[in-house]
């Protein structure tokens, strides 16, 4: 997708913004920079020109239109031209109780919908049944109506299409608009971010399966910027799936609270695995230390790796890689969690929180100044991590922003062996080349590294393995078992 902004001539406080080419989820994720200008001052009015589009599907115009909300003023006009067949049957599809929320106003999706195409879309006449039947109810539901358009008449009308019955839910139709229930089991853990749950999503005739349930703070969820940022990361990273990554499944909204549904992990952190060593007055063993950083470079080495539909780099950047946010599963298994929110956050970041300064033991020297980062500011937080594994110590050990600030400008860290002398020559010159505070001494991926251990690991031995981790981890927590 190619996308032109320009004022318009007669009216300065009109925005034109016109498209071309193809509309879908990933070309529509990737034009955060060309919005960024709209985003940031807000338009009083907001033209859409799809003269220029060549496909679109449901989705993709979802993910625009959303843009688009944020892109404009609050109360501020969003107007659509040149909406040809094409894109109103992305229309069709899109679902009417979301284009309501997009619009903020009723009356003007009811419009919309009105104007959808009565003939066949492109000789598809189940298209066409789906669009006439829907207008009937639209039109039908809209004589129900009472009250000014707004936030409460959009929750009458939403209600009153659930009694109705799903509005897109027709034979033929591209999708199925499913709304999930769950039912919360416990408190997991809370942070600066929110807190997270198990819990059980429910499904019919009994269906049950546990997941983790993320919650999103309500300072985040209620500032616009961070939303639209945290919502398209998290659309990023969606289809991230490796076994040594927890896989995200939803993303939803309950009122004004943003929430993300994740595979749940019957395990523990990789913090609790450091503090138990510490509890017990022992060393975890070198080659645990080597397998469970493999793994965290692999995990990093298939996102960064990854590429949307059309083969371009996805450029994903974890930036939070630290013992909170690795998992070792009951059976051994290392996961990464918590990609795509580490992005929307740091521009909420706030230096004086007791939470950034714990992150910033684990940051890169480029990010922590806040300055431009690539995947290798991953490879440096997997050597942290890695370090306090061998020397139960940071790389960096000042107590507040400043003085880490400081340390990570100008002290050199100090070599793991001094602190623990078990630590082998090799190991230690990896851990060191991914420690590098100057990028480009350090491993160019983290498939790089991770090569670089697992030939430390199995090159002359037959070297650790998930049930490995998997008996160790039952041996130190009897209580998994």
């Amino acid at each position: 997708m190619e996308i032109d902004i320009k004022q318009a001539e007669e009216n300065k406080e009109v925005n034109i913004v016109n498209l071309s080419g193809r509309i879908d989820t990933f070309t529509s994720s990737s034009i955060d920079e060309e919005l960024q200008s709209l985003i940031d001052i807000g338009s009083d009015k907001l033209v859409c020109n799809f003269s220029g589009v060549e496909y679109i599907n449901g989705d993709g115009l979802k993910v625009f239109l959303d843009k688009m909300k944020y892109a404009k003023k609050t109360g501020g006009d969003l107007k659509l031209t040149n909406v040809n067949d094409t894109v109103k049957k992305a229309f069709s599809l899109v679902g009417f109780t979301q284009m309501c929320d997009i619009y903020n106003d009723v009356k003007e999706a009811i419009e919309t919908f009105k104007s959808l195409p009565k003939a066949p879309v492109a000789g598809d006449e189940e298209v066409e049944h789906t669009i006439v039947q829907n207008i009937e109810k639209i039109v039908h539901l809209e004589a129900t109506m009472v009250g000014e358009p707004g936030e409460n008449v959009i929750d009458q009308f939403a209600d009153e299409l659930a009694k109705e019955g799903q509005l897109f839910e027709t034979e033929g139709s591209d999708f199925i608009e499913h709304h999930c229930e769950f039912k919360f089991v416990r408190k997991i853990a809370a942070g600066g971010m929110g807190v997270v749950y198990e819990v059980k999503q429910l499904g019919a005739k009994g269906f049950e399966k546990t997941v983790a349930l993320k919650t999103i703070v309500s300072r985040f969820s209620a500032d616009d910027v961070f939303v639209g940022r945290f919502v398209d990361e998290a659309r990023l990273v969606a289809n991230l799936i490796h076994e040594n990554i927890v896989q995200i499944y939803q993303l939803g909204k309950e009122k004004d609270t943003f929430y993300i549904v994740m595979e749940y992990i019957n395990g523990k952190s990789l913090h609790d695995f450091v503090v138990k060593h510490r509890e017990l007055n022992k060393k975890i063993p070198i080659d645990l230390v080597a397998f469970i950083s493999s793994r965290l470079c692999r995990a990093l080495e298939y996102a960064h790796k990854r590429k949307d539909k059309e083969g371009n780099p996805m450029n994903i950047v974890h930036r939070d890689v630290c013992p909170r946010n690795a998992l070792i599963t009951t059976e051994g298994v290392v996961k990464l969690t918590d990609f795509g929110i580490a992005k929307a956050t740091s521009f909420a970041i706030d230096l004086g929180d007791d939470a950034v300064v714990g992150k910033l033991h684990y940051m890169a020297p480029e990010q922590a100044k806040l300055q431009k980062v690539d995947q290798r500011a991953d490879i440096f937080s997997v050597g942290a991590v890695m370090y306090e594994m061998f020397t139960d110590r940071r790389p960096f050990m000042a107590s507040d922003t400043r003085g880490l600030l400081e340390q990570i400008e100008s002290q050199d860290i100090e070599h793991p062996s001094k602190l623990n002398p078990e630590v082998p020559p090799d190991l230690e010159g990896i851990l060191m080349k991914a420690l590098s505070k100057d990028v480009d001494r350090r491993y160019k991926t983290a498939g790089e590294m991770g090569t670089a251990l697992e030939y430390y690991m199995y090159h002359d031995r037959y070297g650790p393995t998930n049930i490995t981790l998997e008996k160790y981890l039952h041996e130190i927590f009897p209580e998994l078992d």
